[in-house]
Protein backbone atom coordinates (compact mmCIF):
# COMPACT_ATOMS: atom_id res chain seq x y z
CA UNK A 1 0.00 0.00 0.00
CA UNK A 2 3.15 2.02 0.73
CA UNK A 3 4.35 1.20 -2.88
CA UNK A 4 1.44 2.50 -4.36
CA UNK A 5 1.30 5.85 -3.13
CA UNK A 6 4.86 6.64 -3.90
CA UNK A 7 3.98 5.97 -7.03
CA UNK A 8 0.73 8.12 -7.05
CA UNK A 9 3.05 11.24 -5.98
CA UNK A 10 5.72 10.41 -7.97
CA UNK A 11 3.36 10.59 -11.33
CA UNK A 12 1.89 14.00 -9.76
CA UNK A 13 5.31 15.37 -9.77
CA UNK A 14 6.17 14.61 -12.94
CA UNK A 15 2.65 15.91 -14.33
CA UNK A 16 3.88 19.32 -12.21
CA UNK A 17 6.83 19.02 -13.93
CA UNK A 18 5.60 19.02 -17.37
CA UNK A 19 3.24 21.58 -16.97
CA UNK A 20 6.05 24.07 -15.73
CA UNK A 21 8.27 23.43 -18.79
CA UNK A 22 5.44 24.17 -20.84
CA UNK A 23 4.86 27.27 -19.57
CA UNK A 24 8.43 28.15 -19.19
CA UNK A 25 8.27 27.37 -23.33
CA UNK A 26 5.42 29.24 -24.06
CA UNK A 27 6.80 32.49 -21.91
CA UNK A 28 10.03 32.35 -23.96
CA UNK A 29 8.25 32.38 -27.52
CA UNK A 30 5.79 35.23 -26.69
CA UNK A 31 9.18 37.28 -25.76
CA UNK A 32 10.90 37.03 -29.21
CA UNK A 33 10.33 39.60 -31.89
CA UNK A 34 7.84 38.61 -34.80
CA UNK A 35 9.62 38.57 -37.65
CA UNK A 36 7.41 39.42 -40.78
CA UNK A 37 7.65 37.78 -44.41
CA UNK A 38 10.14 40.70 -46.62
CA UNK A 39 7.90 42.39 -48.63
CA UNK A 40 8.23 41.50 -52.33
CA UNK A 41 10.19 44.11 -54.44
CA UNK A 42 7.69 45.05 -57.98
CA UNK A 43 9.30 43.66 -61.18
CA UNK A 44 9.27 45.77 -63.62
CA UNK A 45 7.51 45.13 -67.41
CA UNK A 46 8.84 46.76 -70.14
CA UNK A 47 5.91 47.51 -72.36
CA UNK A 48 6.73 48.67 -76.31
CA UNK A 49 5.81 51.57 -77.26
CA UNK A 50 3.34 52.03 -80.00
CA UNK A 51 4.61 51.97 -83.99
CA UNK A 52 3.46 55.62 -85.16
CA UNK A 53 3.15 55.37 -88.89
CA UNK A 54 3.97 58.65 -90.95
CA UNK A 55 1.70 59.67 -92.81
CA UNK A 56 2.48 61.57 -96.23
CA UNK A 57 3.12 65.74 -96.26
CA UNK A 58 0.00 66.32 -98.41
CA UNK A 59 -1.27 69.57 -97.91
CA UNK A 60 -4.98 70.03 -97.72
CA UNK A 61 -5.99 72.23 -101.04
CA UNK A 62 -7.41 75.28 -100.20
CA UNK A 63 -11.68 75.94 -100.12
CA UNK A 64 -13.40 76.64 -103.01
CA UNK A 65 -14.51 80.13 -102.93
CA UNK A 66 -18.22 80.12 -102.87
CA UNK A 67 -19.73 81.92 -106.57
CA UNK A 68 -21.14 85.62 -106.15
CA UNK A 69 -24.58 85.56 -105.41
CA UNK A 70 -27.06 85.49 -109.11
CA UNK A 71 -28.58 88.93 -109.58
CA UNK A 72 -31.91 88.89 -109.67
CA UNK A 73 -33.44 88.98 -112.79
CA UNK A 74 -35.95 92.00 -111.88
CA UNK A 75 -33.42 94.29 -110.44
CA UNK A 76 -31.27 93.87 -113.96
CA UNK A 77 -34.56 94.07 -116.28
CA UNK A 78 -35.35 97.11 -114.42
CA UNK A 79 -31.71 98.69 -114.41
CA UNK A 80 -31.42 98.64 -117.91
CA UNK A 81 -34.50 100.28 -118.57
CA UNK A 82 -33.71 103.12 -116.04
CA UNK A 83 -30.28 103.78 -118.10
CA UNK A 84 -32.69 103.40 -121.34
CA UNK A 85 -34.54 106.36 -120.03
CA UNK A 86 -31.87 108.60 -118.49
CA UNK A 87 -30.43 108.69 -121.97
CA UNK A 88 -33.48 109.25 -123.52
CA UNK A 89 -34.44 112.15 -121.29
CA UNK A 90 -30.67 113.34 -121.52
CA UNK A 91 -30.74 113.94 -125.56
CA UNK A 92 -34.37 115.23 -125.22
CA UNK A 93 -33.51 117.90 -122.85
CA UNK A 94 -30.30 118.83 -124.69
CA UNK A 95 -32.97 118.98 -128.13
CA UNK A 96 -34.37 121.93 -125.96
CA UNK A 97 -37.71 119.47 -125.05
CA UNK A 98 -39.30 119.53 -121.65
CA UNK A 99 -39.51 115.48 -120.44
CA UNK A 100 -41.27 114.15 -117.51
CA UNK A 101 -39.89 110.66 -116.59
CA UNK A 102 -41.79 107.85 -114.39
CA UNK A 103 -39.02 105.67 -113.90
CA UNK A 104 -41.57 102.90 -112.05
CA UNK A 105 -43.70 102.79 -114.81
CA UNK A 106 -40.98 102.87 -117.83
CA UNK A 107 -43.02 105.65 -118.91
CA UNK A 108 -41.74 109.00 -120.49
CA UNK A 109 -44.33 112.19 -121.41
CA UNK A 110 -43.75 115.11 -123.32
CA UNK A 111 -46.13 117.66 -121.52
CA UNK A 112 -45.51 120.57 -124.21
CA UNK A 113 -45.46 118.64 -127.20
CA UNK A 114 -47.42 115.35 -126.92
CA UNK A 115 -50.97 116.77 -125.69
CA UNK A 116 -53.96 117.86 -127.88
CA UNK A 117 -56.96 119.99 -128.01
CA UNK A 118 -60.12 118.72 -126.01
CA UNK A 119 -61.66 116.18 -128.87
CA UNK A 120 -58.63 116.43 -131.68
CA UNK A 121 -56.70 113.64 -132.41
CA UNK A 122 -54.45 114.63 -134.89
CA UNK A 123 -50.88 116.70 -134.34
CA UNK A 124 -51.02 120.22 -135.06
CA UNK A 125 -48.08 121.63 -137.14
CA UNK A 126 -45.62 122.96 -134.35
CA UNK A 127 -46.37 119.38 -132.99
CA UNK A 128 -44.92 117.84 -135.99
CA UNK A 129 -41.92 120.01 -136.29
CA UNK A 130 -40.62 119.67 -132.67
CA UNK A 131 -41.14 115.90 -133.13
CA UNK A 132 -38.95 115.58 -135.49
CA UNK A 133 -35.98 115.67 -131.98
CA UNK A 134 -37.93 112.91 -130.79
CA UNK A 135 -37.95 110.72 -133.83
CA UNK A 136 -33.77 111.33 -134.48
CA UNK A 137 -33.40 110.62 -130.44
CA UNK A 138 -35.23 107.18 -130.94
CA UNK A 139 -33.47 106.50 -134.34
CA UNK A 140 -29.54 106.76 -132.36
CA UNK A 141 -30.66 105.24 -128.75
CA UNK A 142 -33.19 102.21 -129.65
CA UNK A 143 -30.89 100.29 -132.30
CA UNK A 144 -29.09 99.67 -128.90
CA UNK A 145 -31.44 97.82 -127.05
CA UNK A 146 -32.96 96.08 -129.54
CA UNK A 147 -31.29 92.64 -130.77
CA UNK A 148 -28.41 92.81 -133.73
CA UNK A 149 -30.37 90.83 -135.96
CA UNK A 150 -33.57 93.28 -135.43
CA UNK A 151 -31.52 96.77 -135.72
CA UNK A 152 -32.39 98.38 -138.85
CA UNK A 153 -29.08 100.19 -137.81
CA UNK A 154 -25.91 99.57 -135.46
CA UNK A 155 -26.10 100.21 -132.14
CA UNK A 156 -23.23 103.17 -131.66
CA UNK A 157 -22.22 102.86 -128.37
CA UNK A 158 -22.52 99.38 -126.10
CA UNK A 159 -25.57 97.51 -126.54
CA UNK A 160 -27.97 96.22 -123.71
CA UNK A 161 -27.51 92.76 -122.50
CA UNK A 162 -31.36 92.72 -122.02
CA UNK A 163 -33.65 94.18 -125.28
CA UNK A 164 -36.93 95.98 -125.33
CA UNK A 165 -39.75 93.67 -126.20
CA UNK A 166 -41.71 96.78 -127.09
CA UNK A 167 -42.73 100.17 -127.01
CA UNK A 168 -46.04 101.67 -126.99
CA UNK A 169 -47.29 104.86 -127.72
CA UNK A 170 -50.33 105.04 -125.43
CA UNK A 171 -52.81 107.80 -126.44
CA UNK A 172 -55.40 108.82 -122.93
CA UNK A 173 -58.51 110.21 -122.79
CA UNK A 174 -60.73 111.80 -120.53
CA UNK A 175 -62.60 108.44 -118.62
CA UNK A 176 -66.36 108.49 -118.77
CA UNK A 177 -68.44 105.81 -117.81
CA UNK A 178 -69.47 102.70 -119.88
CA UNK A 179 -73.19 103.83 -120.22
CA UNK A 180 -72.13 107.38 -120.96
CA UNK A 181 -72.73 108.70 -124.49
CA UNK A 182 -69.04 109.33 -125.07
CA UNK A 183 -67.59 106.03 -123.68
CA UNK A 184 -66.97 105.04 -127.35
CA UNK A 185 -65.66 108.38 -128.82
CA UNK A 186 -63.36 108.58 -125.60
CA UNK A 187 -61.54 105.18 -126.50
CA UNK A 188 -61.24 105.99 -130.33
CA UNK A 189 -59.90 109.47 -128.87
CA UNK A 190 -57.12 108.15 -126.99
CA UNK A 191 -56.58 105.62 -129.96
CA UNK A 192 -56.53 107.83 -132.56
CA UNK A 193 -53.72 110.13 -130.64
CA UNK A 194 -51.59 107.38 -130.57
CA UNK A 195 -51.97 106.26 -134.11
CA UNK A 196 -51.52 110.09 -135.37
CA UNK A 197 -48.14 109.89 -133.05
CA UNK A 198 -47.11 106.44 -134.04
CA UNK A 199 -47.43 107.54 -137.92
CA UNK A 200 -45.59 110.71 -138.07
CA UNK A 201 -42.92 108.94 -136.30
CA UNK A 202 -42.56 106.03 -138.85
CA UNK A 203 -42.97 108.23 -141.94
CA UNK A 204 -40.53 110.70 -140.26
CA UNK A 205 -38.02 107.85 -140.22
CA UNK A 206 -38.70 104.26 -141.97
CA UNK A 207 -35.64 102.80 -139.70
CA UNK A 208 -37.84 103.12 -135.97
CA UNK A 209 -40.81 101.02 -138.13
CA UNK A 210 -38.11 98.36 -139.12
CA UNK A 211 -37.31 97.56 -135.58
CA UNK A 212 -38.24 94.52 -133.53
CA UNK A 213 -39.11 93.64 -130.29
CA UNK A 214 -37.00 90.46 -128.36
CA UNK A 215 -40.52 88.38 -129.87
CA UNK A 216 -39.69 89.40 -133.30
CA UNK A 217 -42.56 91.70 -133.67
CA UNK A 218 -42.48 95.61 -134.36
CA UNK A 219 -41.15 96.85 -131.39
CA UNK A 220 -43.08 100.48 -131.87
CA UNK A 221 -46.70 99.47 -130.98
CA UNK A 222 -49.94 101.52 -130.19
CA UNK A 223 -52.43 101.83 -127.75
CA UNK A 224 -54.70 103.39 -125.87
CA UNK A 225 -57.08 103.91 -123.32
CA UNK A 226 -59.56 106.05 -121.68
CA UNK A 227 -58.55 106.28 -118.17
CA UNK A 228 -58.04 110.01 -117.02
CA UNK A 229 -60.21 111.72 -114.95
CA UNK A 230 -60.05 114.78 -115.18
CA UNK A 231 -59.76 117.10 -118.18
CA UNK A 232 -57.12 118.55 -118.36
CA UNK A 233 -54.79 118.47 -121.30
CA UNK A 234 -53.19 115.69 -119.65
CA UNK A 235 -55.78 113.53 -119.82
CA UNK A 236 -55.66 114.28 -123.29
CA UNK A 237 -52.08 113.15 -123.70
CA UNK A 238 -49.86 110.74 -125.34
CA UNK A 239 -46.83 108.57 -123.38
CA UNK A 240 -44.08 106.63 -124.80
CA UNK A 241 -44.23 102.91 -122.31
CA UNK A 242 -40.68 101.33 -122.39
CA UNK A 243 -41.42 97.52 -121.77
CA UNK A 244 -38.31 95.65 -121.21
CA UNK A 245 -37.79 91.64 -122.28
CA UNK A 246 -37.05 89.18 -119.34
CA UNK A 247 -33.93 87.24 -119.89
CA UNK A 248 -34.72 83.58 -120.17
CA UNK A 249 -32.79 80.99 -117.45
CA UNK A 250 -30.00 79.43 -118.77
CA UNK A 251 -29.69 75.79 -119.15
CA UNK A 252 -26.90 73.42 -118.55
CA UNK A 253 -26.36 73.28 -122.49
CA UNK A 254 -26.45 76.83 -122.58
CA UNK A 255 -23.49 76.26 -120.19
CA UNK A 256 -21.24 74.07 -122.39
Amino acid sequence: MMRDLDSGLNLIVLEVLLIGFVLMLLVVVSQEPHQLPAPVAPVAVSTPAPKVEQLPNKSAPPPEEAPPPAQPVVDSVRLARDTLLTQLVMELEAAGLKVEPQPNFGVLYLPNLLHFDRGQKSLRRDQRKRLVALVNTLERILPCYVASAYAATPCQESPSEIPLSGVYITGQSRFVGQDEPNFSANWSLALGRALATFKFLVNENPKLHALKGADGQALIRVGGMAASYDDTAQARRVELRFVMAHPQPKTDNDAQ
